[in-house]
C-alpha cells in the first residue's frame, strides 16, 4: 500500500529554548512548518526543556505540535545524540508512523515531496557523502547518507536495531573464543543461520557495525547498516542527491541537471555563499565559509 501524508511525521530536534535559536535557524523553524504543514509536527528535545516558546505562536496561540522528551544526557553532545538515534526507544515513540523525517534546525527544505520519497521503498535516505569529503579535490561519493535531514523507515529501524543486539552478543563470544584461533564470525557455525535469518550479504560493514571501527555517528552507522543486510535499503549517491545536498552543493547542482533537492542541510557551513540564491529568508553575514573548495 502506497504511503500516504498521515502515516508521516517530521520529527524535529532542538535542545535550547526558541529564544536562544540563531536568526537562520528561527527561519529554518518556520520553513519547516510552512511548507509540512499537512504532516504530524513532532519536537524531540531534552526533559528539561521549556518548549512553549515552540509550541505557541507570536499572538500565543498553540501550534498543533506533539512534544517527546527525552533524558538530557542524549542532547549535551553529538555522541549522546547518536545513541539516541540508535536506540529501539527512539523509534517506538514513533510507531504511530510509517516513516519519519529528522529535520534538523541547520537544514532547508524547499518544496514538499516526502510522500513520493515515502513511497520509493528506502529504508534510510539522506544527503551523499563524500570519500573524504574535507578535500578540495575529491567529488567521489562514499556509500554513506547524512541523517541531519533525513527520511527513515521506522519499523524498519526497529527491525535492525532488534538484529543487532544477537549478533553483537555473538561477535563478544567470538573475541573471548579467539584463543582458539577462530578469528571471525564467518568460521562461527551458529553465524550461518544468523546470516540466512538476518539476510546479511556483507560481513565487512558488519564488522564495522558491531563496533570493529569506532565511529559515534549514528548516519554512518545506519549507512553500514543499508550495507550489512539486504532488506534494510538506502538509495544510490545519484538518487540521494536528488533528495538533499549537503557537501559540495554547487558540484551536486550540475550533476543534478541544475535541480534544487527537496531539501539541504548543513548549508551555512558548507558553500553558504551558493545558498543565497536559493534561500533568501537567512543570512549568511555572521557565517564564515567554512567550506575548502
Amino acid at each position: 500500500m502506497p504511503v500516504v501524508s498521515s502515516e508521516v511525521a517530521v520529527v524535529i530536534p532542538v535542545y535550547k529554548p526558541f529564544s536562544a535559536l540563531s536568526a537562520n535557524e528561527r527561519s529554518s523553524f518556520r520553513q519547516c512548518l510552512r511548507i509540512l504543514q499537512n504532516y504530524k509536527m513532532i519536537l524531540v528535545c531534552p526533559q528539561s526543556l521549556d518548549t512553549s516558546s515552540y509550541t505557541e505562536n507570536e499572538e500565543g496561540q498553540e501550534k498543533m505540535m506533539r512534544i517527546e522528551k527525552f533524558p538530557d544526557k542524549y542532547f549535551k553532545n553529538t555522541n549522546g545524540y547518536s545513541k539516541l538515534l540508535l536506540s529501539k526507544k527512539f523509534y517506538r515513540r514513533f510507531i504511530d508512523a510509517k516513516y519519519i523525517l529528522i529535520y534538523q534546525l541547520d537544514a532547508w527544505i524547499f518544496r514538499d515531496e516526502v510522500v513520493y520519497w515515502c513511497n520509493q521503498g528506502y529504508d534510510f535516505i539522506g544527503s551523499p557523502i563524500f570519500e573524504n569529503f574535507e578535500s578540495n579535490t575529491n567529488f567521489e561519493f562514499s556509500y554513506a547518507l547524512n541523517g541531519g535531514f533525513s527520511l527513515r523507515n521506522v519499523a524498519s529501524s526497529i527491525k535492525i536495531l532488534s538484529r543487532i543486539q544477537p549478533l553483537r552478543c555473538l561477535h563478544f563470544l567470538v573475541k573471548i573464543m579467539s584463543f582458539k584461533q577462530i578469528k571471525s564470525l564467518a568460521e562461527v557455525p551458529v553465524f550461518i543461520r544468523f546470516k540466512e535469518k538476518f539476510r546479511i550479504e556483507n560481513i565487512t560493514y558488519l564488522r564495522a557495525l558491531l563496533g570493529g571501527i569506532h565511529v559515534n555517528n549514528e548516519d554512518l552507522k545506519w549507512s553500514w547498516a543499508a550495507e550489512t543486510f539486504s532488506d534494510f535499503k538506502k538509495p544510490q549517491p545519484e538518487v540521494a542527491m536528488q533528495f538533499s545536498f549537503e557537501f559540495h552543493p554547487s558540484f551536486l547542482l550540475k550533476k543534478n541537471n541544475n535541480k534544487i533537492p527537496m531539501g539541504c542541510h548543513a548549508w551555512e557551513k558548507y558553500e553558504p555563499d551558493f545558498w543565497i540564491e536559493f534561500i533568501p529568508d537567512t543570512s549568511i553575514s555572521d557565517v564564515g565559509n567554512t567550506d575548502k573548495n
